[in-house]
């Protein structure tokens, strides 16, 4: 099933989902449907009756908003009825429960108005996120005084094949200071595109000159946020 959603300040959130049962329980005198929502639980055995009340609020919900969006459809043309079912079945012990949910049409659309504002919140923030973080990735520079030779070609060319989503292997001698020399161009292209980076060892004694490095860049940019595992 598919709707829009028009708030009362006129935005639209677009609703859409697959009902698990849609039944015509009467045609006169007036015509009736239900929606059924099956959802599976593993608890402990006989223990139905006593953990799901009340049932999560996940589960209502999804189920109440399909109720929402038939209803709509069903009553654009002449007045129906339309009432909504939850079953409940735990995997442990097949016991099932059915629970019919109360349809409120105005608490509906005070949680896709709460939806709604909640998306744009975290639209808004996502957007200064990003926003931040290329800030961040422009300021990024090498922490050290100066650059070995060839370092700072290959961090340019690193640099470019990551913007321009190449794969790149680099070979070099023992001292060329390979880690910030590729660690310093991957940390700049994923900032501005909004990733992370993950880089591996091939052994746990590699991971040094990676905890030196991060901690040289922290200095300079002391909001990135690391984890080693």
């Amino acid at each position: 099933i598919k709707g829009v959603y028009s708030s009362p300040e006129h935005r639209q959130l677009s609703l859409h989902g697959r009902i698990d049962l849609l039944e015509t329980l009467s045609q006169e005198p007036q015509e009736a449907f239900r929606i059924t929502e099956f959802k599976s639980v593993v608890l402990p055995i006989a223990s139905l009756d006593d953990i799901c009340f009340p049932p999560p609020e996940r589960f209502t919900r999804q189920a109440l908003i399909y109720t929402y969006l038939v209803s709509k459809q069903k009553r654009a043309n002449s007045t129906k009825i339309v009432n909504c079912r939850l079953v409940i079945h735990n995997l442990t012990d097949d016991a099932e429960k059915t629970l019919d949910l109360d349809f409120d049409v105005r608490e509906i659309e005070g949680w896709l108005n709460e939806y709604i504002d909640l998306k744009i919140h975290e639209k808004a923030k996502n957007t200064a996120l990003s926003a931040h973080r290329c800030e961040l990735a422009s300021t990024l520079t090498m922490p050290y005084p100066t650059y070995r030779n060839g370092q700072k070609d290959t961090i340019d060319l690193t640099y470019e094949s990551f913007c321009s989503g190449k794969d790149v292997i680099w070979e070099a001698s023992p001292g060329f200071g390979k880690t910030i020399t590729m660690l310093l161009p991957a940390l700049k292209a994923a900032l501005g595109r909004g990733k992370p980076v993950f880089f591996a060892t091939a052994k746990g004694g590699g991971r040094q000159p990676v905890l030196s490095t991060i901690e040289a860049i922290q200095k300079y940019c002391p909001e990135l946020s690391v984890i080693f595992l």
